[in-house]
């Protein structure tokens, strides 16, 4: 990566995190104690119409690589992680917010935020409301973006003479174009990276040709796109794809324009789009195999074989002297191979069946007898996988999901020898039994849920409303409480999400 790529990286995801703190603050700007309310105004038909057209048109994400249903709860467990955010206003006030809570709703989510004053401060309590809406996100060009829009900004029932104090204080504060013009746009990042990684592993393969099989440390990236993001009732839905995404707005299904009906409609075309837990993944077939490719593919040599001394072929033949016995005895000998193609053909419970393709070569150093001539030959050898079918077992824990062959899964390799001999030409073929569970064990599905986000705890807004993040802290988030299903050709994790500091 050039050092002009790192700085844009480095911008983005320091502009995230302004951003985000940006909003924040904002926020506790606009109330110096009591509380701040997104009241959100009721849902209007166009975004009930918008949501179930994207849902018509992405056939219920039934179609996406991975989809993951987030609970009401787990939001307002992330939340909570606001909680303890201190603004210190110009002025010398300093904010604190102690409480968050999250309600969805379809098409539209509400957010009541309370932000009280420090003890010190001494303006009694005053509440500000404002109201907003916040909707399904659309794909524009390289982001996600999550439409949110200021309709609303007024005081509560606090005393006249504080609410003209304040009047003076806030200002345009007070207008919503004022908040929806500074604001900049909610986007999600577009690529989102995981590693897959399977260890190095040694192991010995047997058959009618014994070898010590090594295989390298596996290691490869995965990107993955937001496609999709849905607010619905009691839940949100991330639609992931491990393409860049380029759909368009979905086209109008019809003009009913009448709520009720809408609503029956999303409720209906969302029913599969549900959880029992805090966040539930579906991860399509085709994931899968777009996840072994990359395992495939990771390198150029996936077997390398060291072969053990021993006979590998002999044959009696009656002869005019009486029986011989032609023989042939490997001393060494050295390969790789490359597997070609890892292919999920069938999920049913707990199981996943893979068929195997690969190829590859080995150099030997062979001696023998034929009609009692003693030879010693180099010959060179090919030895193929062909279309074997391999169990996988899927193992989980407390907070991940591992694959690995089924124990005692045996993989024949097929090795094929031609060798010369005082111009009798000698060729035989012979099987190596591969112990397929000691070379693809913990195969680590993609902790997509397992990140790191830098929250702010502490910020100060000079007298120029520039605002400085003085104190960060880093929260760790993972999933917890793991269940595997199959359903459907697919892989289903229902979990719980726990922060960590």
């Amino acid at each position: 990566m050039s050092l002009q790529q790192k700085r844009k990286g480095t911008t983005r995801q320091r502009g995230n995190e302004f951003y985000f703190a940006l909003i924040i603050s904002f926020c506790v700007f606009c109330a110096f104690c009591g509380s701040l309310q997104f009241a959100f105004a009721q849902t209007p038909t166009s975004a009930l119409q918008q949501l179930r057209d994207q849902l018509v048109a992405t056939n219920g994400l039934r179609d996406a690589d991975v989809v993951a249903v987030f609970s009401e709860k787990a939001l307002n467990d992330f939340a909570q992680r606001l909680i303890g955010l201190e603004v210190k206003h110009p002025k010398g006030i300093n904010l604190k917010i102690n409480a968050v809570a999250i309600e969805l709703k379809p098409a539209v989510a509400l957010v009541t935020i309370t932000v009280q004053a420090e003890p010190s401060v001494k303006i009694k309590s005053v509440n500000l409301r404002l109201s907003g809406k916040m909707g399904t996100g659309e794909m524009r060009g390289n982001s996600l973006r999550v439409p949110f829009e200021l309709t609303d900004v007024d005081f509560g029932n606090e005393d006249s003479k504080l609410n003209g104090m304040m009047k003076l204080l806030l200002g345009d504060w007070l207008k919503p174009e004022h908040w929806n013009s500074t604001l900049p746009p909610l986007e999600i990042p577009l690529q989102l990276k995981q590693d897959l990684e399977i260890p190095a592993a040694t192991f010995e393969a047997n058959g009618e040709l014994s070898m010590t099989v090594n295989t390298p440390a596996y290691k490869a990236n995965v990107e993955f796109w937001p496609s999709s993001f849905l607010i619905l009732d009691g839940r949100a839905v991330v639609a992931l794809s491990f393409q860049p995404t380029t759909n368009g707005k979905a086209t109008s299904v019809d003009n009913n324009t009448d709520e009720i009906a809408l609503a029956e409609q999303i409720a209906q075309l969302s029913q599969h789009l549900i959880t029992s837990h805090g966040v539930r993944l579906r991860v399509r077939k085709a994931a899968l195999n777009f996840l072994f490719a990359k395992i495939a593919a990771a390198q150029a040599v996936d077997l390398t074989v060291q072969l053990k001394s021993g006979r590998v072929r002999a044959e009696e033949i009656d002869a005019l002297i009486g029986k011989i016995i032609n023989y042939t005895d490997v001393e060494s000998g050295t390969g790789q191979a490359d597997i070609a193609q890892l292919v999920v053909e069938d999920i049913s419970p707990l199981r996943v069946l893979v068929r195997l393709v690969g190829q590859g070569e080995v150099d030997t150093k062979m001696k023998g007898r034929e009609f009692g001539i003693p030879y010693s030959l180099s010959p060179h050898g090919t030895f193929v996988v062909n279309d074997e079918l391999v169990p996988l077992q899927i193992t989980s824990n407390n907070n991940g999901i591992s694959i690995k062959a089924a124990t005692g899964a045996v993989v024949p390799v097929k090795a094929r020898f031609t060798l010369a001999v005082a111009g009798h030409p000698i060729g035989f073929t012979r099987t190596i039994n591969l112990q397929a569970d000691q070379w693809l064990k913990n195969f680590e599905l993609p902790a997509i849920f397992s990140q790191d986000v830098q929250l702010p705890r502490k910020i100060v807004i000079g007298k120029d409303n520039k605002i400085t993040i003085e104190k960060s802290e880093m929260s760790h988030y993972i999933i917890t409480n793991l269940r595997l299903e199959t359903k459907e050709d697919a892989l289903e994790i229902l979990a719980d999400l726990s922060a960590q500091n």
